[in-house]
């Protein structure tokens, strides 16, 4: 038994002579937790819903020429939708290093948002509780993964969409 004991030595000693020292160089990269897609869409939603309460009607509406009645009744939502957008042009140089993570971002986040708020205008009422369900959905089922720059464009702009519509409401009866 001896003998086999200074075998297992040996050929210890002899592993440790093959091995190599490895430089593992890592790189620091700005990837945040995913619990911010569902909290950064309300604060930027509400904010481009009471800056579009504000602007459109007096300023931008009649700027554009856009004068109608339903262009000052449902522009204001479809405004505030142009705003969030801008918003998530400008919160994509934070979250992302490269160019073409924020383009997407940004062009999926800018169509899911237009779909989504023509969407609440032509069904008014009963497309809305879908938009929520959607976006719990969502949560839900993308909460636990780190994604891609488009499926994140897709749900801060579905979360941001709610928000929109309930930000309109509370803007209209504040201000």
């Amino acid at each position: 038994m001896a003998e086999g004991t200074s075998d297992s030595v040996i050929a210890d000693s002899s592993s440790d002579e093959q091995s190599e020292i490895v430089e593992v160089t890592t790189t620091e990269s700005n990837s945040l937790l995913v619990t911010w897609q569902v909290w950064q869409p309300i604060p930027l939603a509400l904010l481009a819903a009471l800056l579009a309460k504000l602007f459109w009607v007096d300023s931008v509406a009649p700027f554009v020429g856009l004068t109608s009645q339903w262009w000052l009744d449902n522009g204001v939502l479809l405004f505030s939708g142009d705003i969030f957008t801008t918003f998530l042009a400008l919160g994509s140089f934070y979250w992302y290093d490269d160019w073409s993570s924020r383009f997407e971002l940004i062009i999926a986040g800018g169509l899911t948002t237009t779909i989504a708020l023509v969407l609440v205008i032509g069904g008014k009422i009963l497309c809305w509780p879908f938009l929520i369900a959607t976006w719990v959905l969502i949560t839900v089922v993308w909460g636990r993964y780190n994604l891609s720059a488009r499926r994140t464009g897709v749900w801060l702009a579905v979360g941001g969409s709610v928000v929109l519509v309930l930000g309109g409401i509370m803007a209209h009866v504040l201000l």
